[in-house]
């Protein structure tokens, strides 16, 4: 029941329906960290520190250093006004990313998020760029690159959560001064664009939507980003949302 759980909570915006179901499946599986983690960070969505705070430190004491553990930390950290220790954290955790990463993309977004945002805001753009550009030789077990100038400019680490990662990267080169650099990745409709094409509308998650929204920013294009944050609502945006819109550095500049 708990995949549903995180089913509901992350695509759905059955928010107390996935929390049932993750609670339901703890009970039967004790020792589960990453269930504690997802109902920790569902306690967190709702705003609700202290019923997430059991969660997560059973998720540390169950899985410790993993990603899961990690992004719980990191959140809890940037919702009590602890960016820095937060951004340590993350950073932390990307350098040593583990191999199921990516199978926590409604998790690992948000390590992503915290990292590059206070890097970007402490003045360490550049810093940022090198934690996302990352050697090809990490990613032996995985398949192969599309071919392409612009995945091999910029070295993409694209089995990681992709588009997050990307768009990511897009904003760090923009804040460290190398626009043509953000604008090869943001024009890469592989990795980024899905929620602006209109064939792949109708199958678009809310994730799809937000990095839409982010690239739009990155374009200079507030009015389109805003465009698709409302679409992202819309398309049940709340598991997370202190991180991934409110706290996003690349909407700060955005006023509704």
């Amino acid at each position: 029941p708990w995949m549903l759980g995180k089913l509901q909570v992350g695509h759905l915006g059955e928010i107390s329906g996935g929390l049932q179901s993750m609670l339901s499946s703890a009970d039967i599986d004790h020792d589960d960290y990453e269930i504690a983690a997802y109902v920790a960070m569902t306690y967190l969505t709702l705003e609700m520190p202290e019923a997430a705070a059991p969660w997560l430190q059973r998720a540390m004491t169950d899985g410790p250093g993993t990603v899961t553990t990690r992004v719980v930390e990191a959140v809890d950290l940037v919702l009590r006004d602890e960016d820095e220790g937060a951004a340590l954290l993350a950073i932390e955790a990307l350098r040593n990313r583990p191999s199921r990463f990516g199978a926590h993309g409604m998790l690992a977004d948000s390590l992503i998020i915290i990292a590059v945002n206070q890097l970007i805001v402490t003045g360490r753009a550049e810093e940022a760029v090198a934690l996302l550009e990352t050697e090809e030789s990490n990613y032996s077990d995985f398949p192969s690159l599309p071919p392409g100038p612009q995945v091999q400019d910029t070295m993409l680490a694209v089995r990681d959560i992709p588009r997050r990662w990307s768009v990511a990267l897009a904003s760090a080169y923009r804040a460290a001064g190398r626009p043509q650099k953000a604008t090869e990745i943001v024009e890469n409709p592989t990795f980024t664009r899905l929620g602006s094409i209109n064939e792949y509308r109708e199958n678009a998650l809310n994730i799809d939507y937000l990095i839409e929204a982010e690239a739009r920013v990155i374009e200079g294009d507030t009015s389109g980003a805003l465009d698709m944050l409302e679409a992202a609502v819309d398309a049940n945006l709340y598991f997370n949302w202190q991180i991934r819109v409110e706290r996003n550095n690349a909407f700060s500049g955005i006023q509704s």
